[in-house]
């Protein structure tokens, strides 16, 4: 049986809405993929002291640390680390301008 136009129309929105779905995860995908493959232009090293833990399925650690500055940054790492001891991080710049964090072991 063929279509009516006020089927068609009921489903236009929906469309528009997957599509636009699939196109924010296709540019989210590729700019994680230029921040990955930017080369390093400099790497400070600082302290910071670490505030809370989190642990997700299928991901791996991620610790909570608060700057000198009161800032807080998240940062990944698979081995232990105690709440509240001071540890020594990196903050990479890349030439994209982007800035990733990294623990200075």
């Amino acid at each position: 049986m063929p279509r009516t136009s006020l089927e068609s129309r009921l489903d236009t929105p929906g469309a528009i809405i997957i599509g636009v779905f699939f196109a924010i995860l296709v540019a989210l995908f590729f700019i994680r993929l230029a921040n990955e493959v930017s080369p390093i232009r400099s790497v400070d090293v600082f302290d910071a002291t670490i505030k809370s833990v989190y642990w997700g399925k299928g991901h791996g650690t991620t610790y909570a640390l608060s700057l000198n500055d009161n800032s807080l940054v998240l940062v990944d790492d698979e081995q232990p680390h105690l709440i509240g001891s001071n540890v020594r991080l990196e903050r990479a710049t890349h030439d994209n301008g982007s800035v990733s964090y990294r623990f200075a072991n």
